[in-house]
């Protein structure tokens, strides 16, 4: 705040000097209580600012605007308001008397405001407090891991990040109690995801249940997903039904399939403990749990619902959708819904073809290799050719035309010399 106090008009000076009778005298002047200049912040938000509850009390009782609106030409439509200001410090007592004094919790910021002390961050502009905490956090911990602290301050910044994390807890408590906070679905949901993001179960657990149904669309469907959080999951499909996706989009299903991450990520919980989420011993533990919650959406939860069975127009089932899209790679999750049941390795389509026919003409090598581990049976015989198969381009550059009445081993011989390992039994 040192910038500012340069070019600050004299309410501010005698808000940093704390000189409450300089103040009064500025105001017996005619000085404005709410006074906003560009890049100023008015008197009342500087105080909070400062922490200075007892110039706050006195501000207001003098007329400031309690959520911290200017005025101006500037001021009316540049709010910062006193209790996300007071949010992003973790100053639980100033929300407190904001609150007992009339301010707005709900309120949102309206532009992008810049913390200019550590941890430095630029603030996404329509948030209120409780996504004020959020970000606050982040910007802690993305403070931390830059090793933008020197050495021998790591410990005390630290020490400042768990003290702001015990405070903004309590302040979340209080926040969430508020009806005008809970009123503001938009920010409620935002909030929801990211309170589990920054590992605040308790109070994303809070937040769920004001929530209401038509603030949970596909894209908090996806968040929950993308961050492993398979009882969430579970907890947004009994409280809404999922949106049909747009055309060319990801069902769940395959969006968390999808999300996997391309290999062996997809494992059941044998441990015969509860899945974790937060609080690993270590890197290790992180990942075998991210997992065990793969596993639980898509084989245990997601597969109920989106069948893997389900076909197309063709009769082609998830398996052969996957190799034609060239999206085949989630191995792990394949082999945990041939291993159930949830779906059949050698589904043939409407003209005959199973999955290991496709995956001859459009997959690797490694690709096929893993297919054939899995069950698929290369001696399958087609009945007809698909229109769309007529011609296919193969990955060797050549162009293949199939015909009826042939197994994937023919097929494979056929197009590939390279094939021949695979198919030499």
């Amino acid at each position: 705040m040192q910038a500012l106090s340069n070019c600050a008009t004299p309410i501010i000076k005698a808000i940093d000097a704390n000189d409450i009778a300089k103040i009064q005298q500025e105001l017996d002047k005619g000085a404005d209580i709410n006074e906003y200049k560009v890049f100023y912040y008015t008197p009342i938000i500087r105080a909070v600012l400062a922490g200075k509850k007892d110039l706050v009390e006195y501000l207001i009782s003098k007329g400031a605007d309690p959520n911290g609106r200017g005025s101006g030409q500037w001021g009316p439509n540049r709010l910062i308001p006193t209790i996300y200001i007071a949010t992003t410090l973790g100053d639980g007592d100033m929300v407190k008397l904001l609150l007992s004094k009339g301010a707005n919790p709900a309120l949102r910021a309206e532009y992008q405001w810049t913390r200019s002390e550590a941890p430095y961050h630029n603030y996404e502009p329509k948030g209120n407090a409780l996504n004020a905490i959020v970000e606050t956090t982040k910007a802690y911990e993305q403070f931390v891991q830059s090793g933008n602290v020197a050495p021998d301050n790591t410990s005390e910044f630290q020490k400042e990040f768990k003290v702001y994390q015990t405070n903004s807890t309590e302040i979340a408590k209080i926040l969430i109690r508020d009806k005008r906070v809970l009123d503001d679905s938009e920010n409620l949901a935002s909030a929801f995801v990211g309170f589990l993001k920054i590992k605040q179960t308790d109070i994303a657990n809070l937040i769920f249940d004001s929530i209401p149904q038509k603030s949970i669309d596909n894209r908090m469907y996806h968040q929950i997903i993308q961050i492993y959080r398979s009882d969430f999951l579970k907890k947004l499909l009994a409280k809404s039904k999922p949106l049909t996706p747009l055309p060319g989009e990801f069902n769940l299903f395959e969006y968390a399939v999808f999300m996997t991450g391309g290999g062996d990520n997809c494992l059941p919980n044998t441990s015969g403990g509860a899945i974790k989420f937060d609080h690993f011993k270590n890197e290790e533990e992180r990942i075998r749990h991210a997992n065990y919650a793969n596993y639980q959406m898509v084989v245990e939860t997601l597969s109920g619902i989106y069948s893997a069975k389900a076909v197309d127009n063709h009769r082609r089932n998830y398996i052969t959708q996957q190799i034609l899209k060239n999206n085949l790679y989630q191995f792990s999750c394949l082999t945990a819904l041939v291993k159930t049941n949830k779906i059949n390795i050698n589904s043939p389509d409407k003209y005959g073809w199973a999955p290991i026919h496709y995956a001859v003409l459009y997959s690797s090598y490694e690709e096929i290799e893993k297919l054939l581990l899995l069950g698929a049976n290369p001696d399958i015989k087609t009945k007809e050719v698909p229109e769309d198969q007529r011609s296919v381009y193969l990955r060797n550059g050549f162009i293949y035309h199939p015909r009826p009445n042939i197994s994937a081993k023919e097929m494979a011989l056929t197009t590939n010399s390279n094939y021949q390992r695979l198919f030499k039994n």
